[in-house]
């Protein structure tokens, strides 16, 4: 099974002092899934011996892929912005597989110097998808849209409104999808076979 590093969004609870990294339990069991053993990574280390201790981590678990996960915008957690930085240039180092998931796509969608606008009628609700690959409405929480496609991807799904919903990169096997795959109703054999695909080579 492929190891793959997680990032994690982070949690604060009001009157608390304690920030915490989370991964929500749906996301752990669709990437099983999809064959790939879940490996969170912890925003802590932005602060707790920078690139060192993360080096470290690397030598310790070996992971073959990233998932980007999904909760909260781009421009709210430094810690974890750095951390996935680092995680996407081990990445696109090594060419290992990444799938961004609503933020996680919207930090992909950033770091190729894309916009993002606010947009408020994707929130709880299920968006039909134009595609080639004839993916199921997708389960969006996301409050931003990206603005067109974002520099060196190619869009592979759109929402009716025109907005891009899912891209893949050229040359790497980088996807992002702007809705939580692990959140539908009924799984999705498209994308599943989709993805299977880009992390594994094969369809499955």
């Amino acid at each position: 099974m492929m190891t793959v590093a997680v990032s994690q969004r982070a949690i604060k609870i009001s009157g608390q002092p304690e920030v915490y990294d989370a991964v929500d339990r749906g996301l752990s069991r669709y990437l099983i899934s999809l064959g790939l053993m879940p490996l969170p990574v912890p925003n802590s280390f932005y602060f707790a011996g920078g690139s060192e201790v993360f080096e470290l981590w690397l030598q310790q678990v070996q992971p073959s892929g990233v998932i980007l996960s999904g909760g909260g915008d781009v421009t709210d957690d430094e810690p974890r912005n750095s951390l996935e930085d680092r995680l996407l240039n081990l990445a696109e180092h090594h060419q290992m597989p990444v799938l961004g998931i609503c933020r996680g796509a919207q930090k992909l969608a950033v770091r190729a110097g894309a916009t993002l606008t606010k947009d408020g009628n994707h929130v709880g609700v299920y968006t039909a998808l134009l595609s080639e690959f004839d993916f199921a409405p997708g389960a969006c929480f996301h409050d931003f849209a990206i603005d067109g496609t974002p520099a060196g991807y190619t869009a592979i799904a759109r929402s009716l409104g025109g907005p891009t919903e899912a891209f893949q990169h050229k040359s790497l096997p980088w996807v992002g999808v702007m809705w939580h795959p692990e959140r539908q109703r009924t799984s999705d054999p498209k994308l599943l076979e989709y993805l299977r695909h880009n992390f594994h080579g094969q369809s499955s």
